[in-house]
């Protein structure tokens, strides 16, 4: 189990490294152009003003933007804050959720921290980053390891609390959204696996 749950996280984080590396060696000069960021975000990003009336720059950028956002960083601080969350929390949801199911779990946190800043949000900026699927990990440790209503709670307030400071220390550029939207994705993602696992018991 370890091994493969180690393997899943490499999974997990080699498309998102791979993606800030090219954008990081273009940002340089080094191979393609500055351009490619900007172009990156535009094709990538999650634009709320693509489900209204903004012409996507390919058919279909709508519905695949609510997956693409998770893989494109604004830079390297960026980048390693969300996979230090994935190497923390990934291993501790997979222990319970096992391979298949911490993938299902990260897919579904991105996408319900998508639905979150779509539908909490007002602003018309991308958003980006994979935190969303970082907070809903954390927020399926948080179902398995929760020791009373009260714990839980108490790990969900803290969770709360770090977005609170982590907005404050950025000065307001954060997308606290997807952080709620991952972690209600990831609670839910944990009780659904864990009644799955309950009905092929009584089989």
């Amino acid at each position: 189990m370890p091994c493969q749950i180690g393997f899943t996280l490499f999974v997990l984080c080699l498309p998102i490294a791979v993606v800030e590396l090219v954008l990081q060696l273009a940002d340089a000069q080094l191979i393609g152009s500055p351009q490619w960021r900007p172009l990156t975000y535009s094709y990538a990003a999650l634009w709320r003003g693509l489900l209204g009336n903004w012409q996507p720059n390919f058919p279909g950028q709508a519905l695949t933007m609510f997956f693409s956002y998770a893989l494109v960083h604004t830079g390297l601080p960026h980048l390693l804050g969300n996979i230090a969350g994935l190497l923390i929390f990934a291993p501790r949801s997979g222990h319970h959720a096992g391979r298949a199911g911490l993938l299902v779990i990260t897919g579904v946190s991105s996408l319900t921290g998508a639905l979150g800043f779509v539908l909490l949000s007002g602003s018309v900026r991308p958003m980006i980053g994979a935190s969303g699927a970082v907070y809903g990990l954390a927020a399926a440790w948080v179902y398995w390891e929760r020791t009373s209503r009260r714990g839980a709670a108490l790990l969900f307030a803290a969770l709360l609390a770090l977005n609170l400071l982590q907005w404050w220390l950025i000065g307001g550029e954060l997308a606290w959204e997807a952080h709620v939207g991952g972690m209600v994705g990831g609670w839910f993602g944990a009780k659904w696996l864990d009644r799955r696992r309950g009905q092929r018991n009584r089989r």
